[in-house]
């Protein structure tokens, strides 16, 4: 590898602004307060400090700058200065150039728990045509650094900042993948990601999967830039394209299109040698709600079935509501045609098809698939084993065939298809209720994110029993006082996390089965996704924190304006209700919460407020309650005071909870924009449960709500 580096100075190092508005002061929203003799000096500063949009200069002290997130009320002020910035200033940047001559190397994230995610990488290259220089050489004791001017990335990008602490070249494929996106940058040396979201192509283009062969090649829909064109000639097809791709005669080639006898191959930029480029695909799309679970794959098919044809419908749901109607399992479904039919498997005795979902669910179904699709066949001791060899992101496999006399194991792959969508139902085989469940585990938290951040060991040994169910109660909405939809991206955060680690464990159904539950003249939304049972009272943190203060106000829940709650006592009756519910006939019942009393000095005031009042409303519900008092045990947890001490979990809790919350980041961000990623937030805190004491209480339950 040759590599050259350009670098580019920043824009300003003061960025650009509006002109200067004489005598004037804009009222609230101060992040910052420094002292300059000169107004212009406060746009430097402005410019370092994160969030920072607007300044207003006064003469008091010598020169105060007021630093300021927003724009308030404007007033007159004799003497003062304000100016808002149009544009942050940038940090310098390396540009690499030069040819690439690194192999193409692979690996897979996860194991058992974990779903398997295959991906392809290059050593020395980057997806950047553009980087900070500060990046490379980072040292990051807390990921919020990050946020630091000096490492922003370009103003193109969707997301300013890196992933900060991500541990592998592995997991930063994992964020990727989670995020629906394709390619990405990791530099190992500052444990940095950066997932790439180019432009998607009409066409595509062929990325190299030598993890399934050597000349082999999977179809992304992304459009790599044209800094990334390595190389550009004429060519006779696409194999001839490829085999010019595949000798690397002008350096290493991971990706290429043939368009209109014109082959064009590609390559990520040189980079210093702790840096990766990296590619990772889904394959296998879901659909899935209360009635009807949908896998599919667009734009493959299968070949050399008898179909019946249904009527036309317009989407691949209605589709498969149909096909489910006819009692049937594998279909096609027409985008473009809206054309919906269903075929038969082959027949064939002690055959078993068995169909990927997900990574510890399967679709199986007597029979046989026809030879056209066969891929390859091998001997295996059985079913679950020949499974295991089935990586739909690798080469698309999508179904294995195990003949239980011949101890065959045939791993069957579509046949690419133009408008074509091969979908497959997944019925209900899971357990689907909590009928034999006989304990209830109680997580009382503040905010939705609490248990997956202080007591996720705990979380994941009672979720992974099919005799337990984990009851999460969140005593506020987890608005932090944004009306911008942050608290509802929130709970669809922690129902991702749920999901993921239901879906890990492989012992219930992950379906979302969603209700309002009437309780103590208040109606509370509930949410099941297996044994993990979800009651968000949605009331504002600061409502919340009036009632745990002994405070008497009328508060409403923000999605129930008509309805109200006045005191503490009103408040804690309901969650009492729900515990009485959640727990009836449970002879083993618990509490795990936030502690709250019996402080070291060091640890006085560092948690949330909202936390050790939350850990003391549950201790009083357990203690005081006549049906818990004599048979609830409680656990109670650090917070804030411990979560960057060393890591202490377990390994295999440990690397589901940093998979939960990666699965957290992705699903609030997918709908909320206005921050960055909460991957950054709480990245660094991972890997950590401390608890404080636990009180064992030996009698077993007999509640009867």
């Amino acid at each position: 590898m040759r590599l050259a580096i350009v670098l580019l100075a920043a824009n300003s190092s003061f960025g650009k602004w509006t002109a200067t508005e004489e005598n004037t002061f804009y009222i609230g929203n101060d992040i910052g307060i420094t002292h300059r003799a000169s107004s212009l000096d406060c746009q430097l500063d402005c410019a370092n400090l994160r969030g920072c949009e607007l300044y207003v200069w006064e003469p008091r002290d010598g020169g105060t700058c007021l630093l300021k997130s927003h724009k308030g009320v404007k007033a007159p002020y004799l003497g003062a200065e304000a100016a808002a910035m149009l544009q942050r200033p940038s940090p310098p940047y390396i540009v690499p150039s030069g040819e690439l001559n690194t192999p193409i190397e692979y690996d897979m994230f996860g194991d058992s728990p974990l779903p398997r995610v295959p991906f392809h990488y290059v050593n020395s290259a980057q997806w950047n045509l553009e980087f900070p220089f500060a990046l490379y050489n980072a040292t990051f004791n807390a990921s919020e650094r990050v946020f630091d001017q000096e490492y922003n990335l370009s103003p193109e990008s969707e997301i300013i900042s890196p992933y900060a602490s991500v541990e592998s070249v592995a997991e930063c494929a994992y964020i990727t993948w989670t995020q629906k996106l394709q390619f990405f940058t990791y530099l190992s040396t500052p444990k940095l990601c950066v997932p790439h979201k180019f432009k998607r192509r009409k066409n595509g283009i062929l990325m190299r999967h030598t993890m399934a062969g050597k000349n082999a090649t999977m179809a992304y829909n992304s459009n790599l830039p044209l800094g990334f064109l390595s190389n550009s000639f004429k060519a006779e097809s696409n194999e001839d394209c490829l085999k010019l791709c595949t000798a690397g005669v002008n350096g290493t080639c991971v990706g290429l299109t043939f368009v209109n006898n014109t082959c064009s191959t590609f390559a990520p930029r040189p980079a210093p040698s702790d840096v990766f480029a990296g590619w990772v695909r889904h394959s296998i799309a879901h659909i899935e709600d209360v009635m009807i679970r949908i896998a599919y794959m667009p734009g493959f098919a299968l070949q050399g079935y008898k179909e019946r044809e249904g009527p036309k419908k317009d989407s691949i749901y209605a589709c498969g509501e149909w096909v489910e109607i006819t009692q049937h399992i594998l279909f096609h479904y027409d985008f473009s045609t809206k054309a919906c039919s269903y075929f038969e498997p082959v027949e064939a005795p002690n055959k078993t098809i068995q169909l990927h979902y997900s990574s510890n669910e399967l679709v199986q179904i007597n029979g046989d698939l026809n030879e056209a699709t066969m891929m390859s066949k091998v001997v295996v001791n059985d079913a679950k084993a020949c499974d295991r060899l089935c990586i739909p992101e690798k080469d698309n496999c999508f179904a294995t065939v195990f003949d239980a006399v011949s101890k065959s194991c045939v791993l069957h792959t579509p046949s690419m298809t133009k408008g074509r969508t091969l979908a497959w139902l997944a019925p209900r085989k899971l357990i689907d209720n909590l009928k034999d469940v006989t304990e209830a585990h109680f997580y009382g938290t503040a905010h939705q994110d609490d248990h997956e951040l202080f007591m996720a060991q705990s979380v994941f040994h009672h979720m992974n029993s099919t005799k337990a169910k984990v009851v999460f109660i969140y005593t506020t909405a987890g608005d932090a006082g944004e009306t911008n939809g942050w608290w509802e991206a929130r709970e669809l955060g922690t129902l991702a996390a749920s999901k993921a680690w239901v879906e890990s464990f492989g012992l219930f159904n992950s379906r979302v089965r969603t209700e309002t539950i009437f309780l103590e003249n208040h109606s509370i939304h509930k949410v099941t996704i297996g044994n993990a049972v979800h009651y968000f009272l949605r009331l504002t943190e600061d409502a919340v924190t009036g009632y745990l203060l002994g405070e008497a106000k009328v508060a409403s829940p923000v999605d129930r304006p008509s309805e109200s709650y006045h005191t503490y006592v009103e408040f804690r009756n309901v969650i009492t209700a729900i515990m009485k519910r959640e727990s009836n006939r449970m002879p083993v019942v618990t509490v795990a919460t936030h502690e709250y009393e019996g402080f070291a000095p060091e640890d006085v005031g560092v948690d949330h407020e909202l936390h050790e009042a939350t850990g003391a409303m549950f201790e009083e519900i357990a203690t005081k309650t006549p049906e818990f008092k004599n048979c609830v045990s409680r656990s109670f947890y650090c917070g804030y005071q411990r979560w960057l001490y060393p890591q202490n979990m377990d390994e295999v809790p440990r690397r589901l909870q940093r998979f939960a919350w990666g699965q957290v980041s992705t699903a609030i961000y997918d709908i909320h924009k206005h921050f960055y990623p909460v991957w950054l937030d709480h990245s660094q805190h991972l890997g950590r449960q401390y608890l404080s004491r636990t009180e064992n209480v030996q009698g077993s339950c007999s509640i009867d709500f």
